[in-house]
């Protein structure tokens, strides 16, 4: 199995560690929050449950964004036959962190709203939430696969944001690379430059930047194998671990 780790150049880019030290700092401030919020509750200051609340969606928001920063240390999932293709898997756990994310962001503006009694805030808050809720249920429901990378016989289905799919032919591509920022990216390389033809971030998938550079690059160059990109035991084999002594084109 692919595992993302910290080794793979593409996710040493000292940026990610200096956001993710931002974001961890999101975090404290949350504990604080919460720690002095309940110890108010304890001594009787029953307004003290907008800050302890407060404490813990900080705490939720920095956790989940460091989290995400961080390179997986967990084995990926198993690719998956779909629609007469291949799902590369995400990382795991990614559909419920996201949903939990996209709940405690619509959370905030409506206990404040409540706190301060202001009924036109509080309508605005519970629109609000109420899409939130929406969105994490499609997130947990099969809408996070929709940023999963997709390959089979014609092209590739990448992923570019929030429900958002493009599809390219294998005859457009001739590489990928991965790029180092505080969120990496896999750049699909067109055989024309003056195309642009995507790019994926890489801290959501499951397999490794090298090992998705390497599929890609695989069925690429290799057309009368893309065949086989039905079968998610033939693209198994491009998810070992770099350590591997493995020859995917074996």
């Amino acid at each position: 199995m692919a595992r993302t780790t910290g080794r793979d150049p593409a996710l040493a880019g000292p940026g990610r560690w200096l956001v993710a030290g931002l974001i961890s700092l999101l975090a404290l401030v949350g504990l604080f929050f919460l720690v002095g919020g309940l110890l108010a509750l304890a001594d009787g200051h029953e307004e003290s449950w907008l800050p302890t609340l407060l404490g813990v969606q900080l705490l939720v928001l920095g956790v989940l964004g460091v989290t995400a920063m961080v390179p997986a240390r967990r084995t990926a999932g198993t690719v998956e036959e779909v629609d007469g293709g291949v799902a590369l898997p995400l990382r795991r756990g990614y559909a419920w962190r996201q949903a939990l994310l996209v709940l405690t962001l619509a959370s905030v503006l409506l206990p404040v709203a409540v706190a301060d009694d202001n009924a036109a805030m509080v309508v605005v808050g519970s629109v609000v939430l109420a899409a939130g809720a929406a969105a994490a249920l499609w997130l947990l429901l099969g809408g996070a696969d929709r940023f999963r990378i997709r390959l089979d016989p014609e092209g590739l289905w990448l992923p570019s944001g929030w429900g958002t799919v493009r599809h390219v032919t294998w005859s457009q591509v001739k590489g990928a690379q991965a790029v180092p920022k505080w969120q990496p990216v896999l750049v699909v390389l067109p055989k024309d430059d003056r195309v642009d033809l995507g790019l994926v971030k890489l801290l959501a998938q499951g397999w490794s930047p090298e090992s998705l550079t390497r599929v890609i690059e695989h069925y690429a160059d290799h057309p009368a194998q893309r065949s086989e990109l039905t079968s998610a035991a033939a693209v198994e084999r491009f998810g070992v671990s770099p350590s591997s002594s493995a020859d995917p084109s074996a």
